[in-house]
């Protein structure tokens, strides 16, 4: 995120954190108001913990498998996050719509203000159901478009292959107009580069736009992107992107004029002239993933795709280009390692983004005979790929709506962004205008790539792009920017074909409005197969990539990103007024030029300094006679050390950091030159250095893999931070989030044995007591995660449900992706987010008729695999829970009579024949299981899009208040007319399946507002635990028994249990007594 910079140096700033990761119903009350803690990380009042002793180190981990997370590599540097904006909505009632059928998506507070009714009468476009797609009509913001076609021709004679190691062919018609202009429109992802290559940085610059309203769907009430500031700021450093290039041939000669005939005249026959030059371009290779396909023309003959279409005159091209080699990370240990773009899961530990990765290809094609001119797109991975064939007719519109469909108030219009014409719809009141053409003879199961761009000059009425008839699941795209209106926008999506069907519907859509619109479609495009990811306009900025993870860092490593200003632009260091980056005696430096106006520099820390700690900072510095220059490092609290210089030659200053008895947080290391002075500050070389003590709720980027069993019944009286962290977030509407005070250990009993156990409360709207959590005093609730991540496996929970109404009490486990449009994944889906969640809620109801009707009897069991684009596509489970008898256990009264149950959720992810989880071998499920009972039973498909999750998730607990409206009532709970209640953990049992479709990836924001190591409970005395439980999984059986036959007649001390110094039948007596009933 980028926090605000601070108006004087002499106190800390306050920083609104806005969570841009939420696990479920997301809200916002105000896109300029401060939705979290200003400090996240501080405690309201002095904890009981301040005074805590170290925990007991009693617990000893069990290898089941070749990694043991236990151990650890060497911890790499230290990054930061930059968040932009809109990347997570508010999730506002539908008033009727299933209003508050959405759980557990951990994000901002939505004030009163913010629920309502929806505005208007109109209804969801047709082809996309309002309920099961409702998801996917509003996907998240677009920003900035990619690039323009500016030539229009194809040419007409014949161009031979020249020697290459890569042939691309790309097929060109020679008497079709409109298939002329269509493969032009194919190729228009790329820079306009006639004759040659324009680069741009590929550092991204994030735009900071303001928020975005909801769209014309009203009654939909998809969530709004948010506008937020955040505690943790930082530029993104990217990865090296792909590149792609465009070429103009003309016979005009090299360097004369634009290039570009009459596409218009059909069977335009072009004179031959004599000669041949060559075209040299030089640029970056595109970096993409395997995942693409291979090339889409060969050698032979072109097989027609559309066999109803006339024949054509076809020629060939071939392309020679350059291969790109897979970019180099830096491993954990510090050696050079190879990371394939595509893959999902990088070798050892956190991947490293450097900067931009040039590389020159060079691409030589020969004219021959032709007068016309050749506008080609170049794609290669390491195994090639081309253009394909756009399977719409007539998708740029110049010949007028020749093979479409019209319907409404629709024409063509000649402000087009390709070529002379476009597709101009203005709905009207009660008038929807329609553009739609049926694409015929596809791929029963096939995926296929729909693009077009699109312009409106109103954001409330935005073009749609959608398929449907046909498709596996119909999907739409339909949402501006506040400010892209009057802009030519990319807009692409993928789609499977029906298992049954070989054809599906393609539609652009100006739904109907009472506002005064017009939306315009041009360069439509379908094409077979997933394609290479388009780049921003020429001119534009590079779109942003995914963020870099902060993680635990390695004593030596930098706590700075970028501490020697190698990045022009900056990178992690927010350049203010005046403030640049230039080459001083071959050393990059950084100039803060003081005019009217005071010149600075700053990076926040997104790490923890511990108590007791000591660091230095020291910096290069100079400054032009007379000029005064300041360095500061600021923290909460007021923390503050600060130094001033004159010298005017290079000198080393140093600030020395002491915590003293505290965590240091909000750490930010500010460059300054004050205002109204003759000259600049000079700076370079910043040095600021981890001693391995620092702390960040992330351990590794991505997340290491592991098949250890993890369990914690918190028998030494502690909650470790080392293996959970305690939640700060605000989500589910009207509400003050969870709060880390609401997170307690307490004595109890389960089952007549004693136990300690974990207290998650939650505090209602009559609560009188004085804890306050952002903001709130009632509707605050508790919530904890694992701190790694676990994917599919047996994850299994010993607890006491919050028996009162308006709360929820869940277990789920949950992983959070925004994608960015400078990462290939944005364009794949309508929505950039995917949702990895399967939830246990309760109460709830059963909707439908049920509606309203809440019981501890009922709950909730839902599923969302990832794969659709936001939260949509998700299985939604209502169930009646029942005793070993069959009759309706009400969980409720077992919690106020003390009574424990196992809740159980199996998660089996399958595998897939490694198609980016398309096609599926072994379909997949998910259980859920009350004390060993199935309640609810989700079972996978076998291709295209399901709803079984695949990403490894962290394992959320808590108390939460779903307070966004439903059916009259406070959330789909209840009404929360209590003061305090609590639901009560007694152990927590994490089983891995480590099945091959599971991947390990990095969340977008993983390490936003969560409780410092101070801010957990206070330790309790530990109970003394179950001698026979020798594995330590929280039970005495087949594990343990084994264990001590194999150690039977030594002296192993851990199956030792009657301390005899021998394994014996002592020891096997004393497990037997201890033996765990079912």
């Amino acid at each position: 995120m980028v926090g605000k910079d601070e108006a004087a140096i002499d106190r800390s700033p306050a920083t609104s954190a806005a969570d841009l990761h939420p696990p479920r119903d997301e809200s916002h009350p105000s896109a300029f108001r401060t939705v979290e803690s200003p400090d996240p990380w501080r405690a309201r009042r002095r904890r009981r913990t301040d005074d805590r002793p170290t925990p007991r180190e009693r617990r000893r981990r069990i290898r089941v498998g070749p990694q043991d997370v236990g151990e650890s590599d060497a911890r790499p540097g230290v990054d930061r996050i930059r968040t932009h904006q809109r990347t997570v909505h508010a999730d506002r009632t539908d008033r009727g719509v299933e209003s508050g059928e959405d759980p557990l998506r951990l994000a901002e507070r939505v004030g009163q203000e913010d629920r309502g009714p929806a505005r208007g009468g109109v209804l969801p476009p047709p082809g996309v159901h309002p309920f099961e797609h409702g998801a996917r009509i509003r996907p998240a913001i677009d920003g900035k478009a990619e690039g323009a076609l500016g030539e229009q021709g194809v040419a007409r004679d014949h161009l031979e292959r020249l020697r290459g190691r890569i042939g691309l062919a790309l097929v060109v018609a020679g008497h079709a107009e409109d298939l002329g202009v269509a493969f032009d429109a194919d190729l228009g992802r790329t820079e306009d580069v006639p004759r040659g290559m324009e680069t741009h940085p590929t550092l991204p610059e994030l735009d900071r736009r303001p928020p975005v309203d909801r769209g014309p769907f009203e009654i939909l009430r998809e969530p709004d992107p948010h506008h937020v500031e955040g505690a943790f700021a930082g530029e993104i450093s990217p990865a090296p992107r792909g590149r792609m290039i465009r070429m103009g041939v003309g016979d005009h000669g090299q360097g004369d004029g634009t290039p570009g005939i009459d596409v218009k005249a059909p069977g335009f026959t072009p004179e031959s002239v004599d000669g041949r030059f060559q075209e040299h371009l030089r640029g970056h290779a595109p970096m993409l993933g395997d995942s693409l396909p291979p090339a889409s023309f060969g050698g032979g003959r072109f097989r027609r795709h559309r066999p109803l279409r006339p024949r054509r005159d076809f020629r060939r091209i071939r392309i020679r280009a350059a291969n790109r080699p897979h970019h180099p990370s830096v491993s954990r240990r510090g050696a050079s390692a190879t990371t394939d773009p595509g893959s999902a899961h990088a070798s050892d530990g956190r991947r490293r983004r450097s900067n931009e990765m040039q590389r020159r290809m060079e691409t030589t094609t020969t004219f021959h005979r032709a007068r016309a001119v050749l506008l080609a797109t170049i794609a290669t991975t390491v195994g090639g790929a081309g253009a394909a064939e756009n399977l719409l007719e007539n998708g740029s519109f110049e010949s007028g709506f020749e093979g479409w469909t019209i319907t409404g108030p629709v024409s063509i219009g000649n402000d087009a962004h390709q070529g002379t014409q476009a597709a101009r719809l203005e709905p009207g009141s009660g008038q929807t205008a329609e553009v739609s053409q049926w694409i015929e003879d596809l791929t029963p199961r096939g995926r296929y790539t729909i693009a077009a761009r699109i312009r409106t000059t109103d954001r409330l009425v935005p073009p749609i792009l959608g398929v449907r008839n046909g498709a596996q699941i119909g999907k739409a795209h339909g949402w501006v920017a506040i400010d892209d209106e009057n802009r030519w926008l990319e807009r692409r999506f993928e789609v499977h074909v029906d298992d049954d069907a070989t054809a599906f519907e393609v539609y652009l859509q100006g739904w109907q409005t009472d506002r005064d619109a017009v939306v315009e479609f041009d360069s439509v495009r379908a094409w077979e197969g997933r394609q290479p990811p388009p780049e921003a306009d020429p001119g534009e900025p590079p779109w942003a990539e995914a963020p870099v993870i902060t993680i635990v860092p390695d004593a030596g490593e930098s706590l700075l990103r970028n501490p020697g200003f190698d990045e022009p632009d900056g990178g992690a260091w927010a350049l203010g007024l005046n403030a640049t980056i230039d080459e001083v005696d071959a050393v990059p430096t950084l100039r803060l030029l003081s005019t009217a106006d005071t010149s600075r520099t700053s990076q926040p820390l997104d790490l923890l300094l511990p108590p007791d700690g000591e660091w230095t900072i020291s910096v290069d510095v100079r400054t032009d006679p007379d000029v005064v220059g300041t360095v500061y490092f600021t923290g909460a609290d007021e923390f503050l050390v600060t130094r001033s210089f004159t010298n005017t030659d290079w000198e080393t200053i140093e600030l020395d950091i002491q915590t003293g008895d505290r965590w240091l947080r909000q750490g930010k290391l500010t460059l300054e030159n004050w205002k109204n002075q003759p000259g600049s500050a000079w700076f370079r070389n910043v040095r600021f250095t981890a001693r391995g003590d620092e702390w960040s709720p992330t351990v590794e980027s991505p997340p290491a893999r592991t098949s250890e069993v993890f369990f914690d019944d918190f028998s030494d009286g502690t909650l470790d931070p080392e293996r959970w962290l305690i939640s700060g977030k605000a989500w589910g509407g009207d509400n003050g989030g969870v709060a880390p005070d609401n997170v307690i250990l307490v004595e109890d009993f389960d089952d007549g044995e004693p136990i300690i156990a974990l207290r998650l409360e939650a505090h209602g709207d009559i609560y009188s007591g004085d804890l306050e959590h952002n903001g709130r005093r009632t509707r605050v609730g508790a919530a904890i995660a694992t701190r790694d991540y676990y994917a599919s496996g047996r994850y299994e929970v010993r607890a006491r449900v919050a028996p009162e109404y308006g709360t929820c009490t869940a277990f789920w486990p949950f992983h959070y992706i925004d994608h960015r449009m400078g990462e290939a994944e944005y364009w794949h889906e309508p929505n950039p987010r995917r949702n990895t969640e399967i939830d246990w809620e309760f109460p709830t109801d059963l909707a439908g008729s049920d509606t309203g009707n809440f019981s501890f009897t009922k709950a909730r069991t839902n599923s969302w695999g990832g794969q659709f684009g936001g939260e949509g596509g998700e299985h939604k489970g209502r169930k009646v829970l029942t005793d070993e008898f069959g009759k309706p256990l009400d969980l409720a009264t077992e919690a106020l009579d003390g009574r424990y149950h196992t809740f159980t959720i199996e998660w089996r992810s399958g595998s897939d024949l490694g198609d980016e989880a398309i096609n599926r071998d072994d379909v997949g499920s998910v259980r859920w299981l009350l004390d060993g009972r199935l309640v609810d039973e989700l079972h996978d498909v076998e291709f295209g899009q399901g709803n079984v999750p695949f990403r490894a998730a962290r394992f959320w607990l808590g108390t939460w208040f779903p307070a966004a409206g439903y059916a009259g009532d406070v959330g789909w709970t209840g009404n929360p007319d209590f003061d305090t209640t609590a639901a009560h953990i007694a152990w927590v049992r994490i089983t891995p399946f480590d099945e091959p479709r599971d991947q390990w990836v990095d969340e977008t924001v993983p390490n936003l507002a969560w409780a410092g190591p101070d801010e957990y409970p206070a330790s309790i005395d530990p109970i003394e635990s179950i001698t026979a439980d020798i594995n330590l999984d929280g039970r005495v059986d087949g594990g343990d028994l084994a264990i001590l036959l194999a150690a039977w007649n030594t002296a192993l001390a851990e199956a030792d249990l009657d301390g005899s110094g021998r394994v014996d039948g002592g020891d096997l007596a004393r497990l037997l007594a201890d033996w765990t009933m079912p």
